[in-house]
């Protein structure tokens, strides 16, 4: 597989943790696992679908590939539910949803959970409106209190700025000491300056998210970036 791609490795080749999704090459997680843990120095495990998450056995698999490459682990958190959900039952279930897996993957030493907070469970990326704002801050103030309760820290927490400033969640991330992913894609998506969004947020940042953009589409290779 490594000859077919003939890729260089980069693992430990820069003063900051480099890493990719899990899902590169057209094979099931612990193959791509295998192929990526030599390359680079980390992995976000994609659970991006919450009845879908992966087995004990394959947390397992991919740890002793973590351990044996020095390899680092992130999580990327559901995003077919809602912490913000205007459904009581449908919140109290997606916090459940993500106890669970920082359960089950915490063998794996994640240094973060990436969080998706938008609206409902339909889109993954916007804000409610103005005259909902109040409500929705308080709903995920209130979810982000009840995964904390758990024990986990702070800071492994990590709140993914998506297509609304991230000045909303600004109170919250700084009231509960949570650490943020930045998404250099969906800064330029939603039209704001990638310069201003470091500027203001960076040294609160643990993980960024490096991707380009053309035609309004996203998650594009960094070619399409500026340079």
């Amino acid at each position: 597989m490594k000859k077919q791609f003939d890729i260089e490795p980069l693992k430990r080749k820069f003063p900051f943790i480099l890493g990719t999704t899990s899902y590169i090459i057209p094979d099931d997680i612990i193959p791509n696992i295998q192929f990526i843990a030599p390359l680079l120095d980390c992995v976000q495990l994609l659970i991006l679908e919450s009845q879908n998450p992966p087995s004990q056995a394959v947390i397992t698999r991919i740890n002793k590939i973590g351990n044996a490459n020095s390899l680092k682990y992130v999580i990327h958190m559901p995003v077919d539910i809602s912490l913000s959900d205007s459904s009581e039952h449908q919140r109290q279930n997606a916090v459940r949803k993500h106890l669970e897996i920082i359960s089950l993957t915490e063998p794996l030493q994640p240094f973060a959970y990436i969080i998706h907070v938008h609206d409902n469970r339909n889109d993954h990326q916007t804000a409610p409106s103005c005259r909902d704002i109040s409500k929705w801050q308080e709903t995920i103030s209130r979810s982000i209190a009840e995964i904390l309760s758990s024990g986990i820290e702070p800071r492994r927490i990590c709140i993914e700025n998506l297509l609304y400033p991230l000045d909303l969640l600004e109170e919250i991330i700084t009231h509960y000491d949570l650490s943020i992913c930045l998404d250099t894609g969906h800064i330029i998506m939603a039209g704001l300056s990638i310069k201003d969004c470091f500027n203001r947020f960076f040294s609160r940042t643990s993980v960024l998210h490096v991707h380009g953009v053309s035609n309004n589409q996203d998650h594009l290779d960094i070619s399409h970036m500026d340079t």
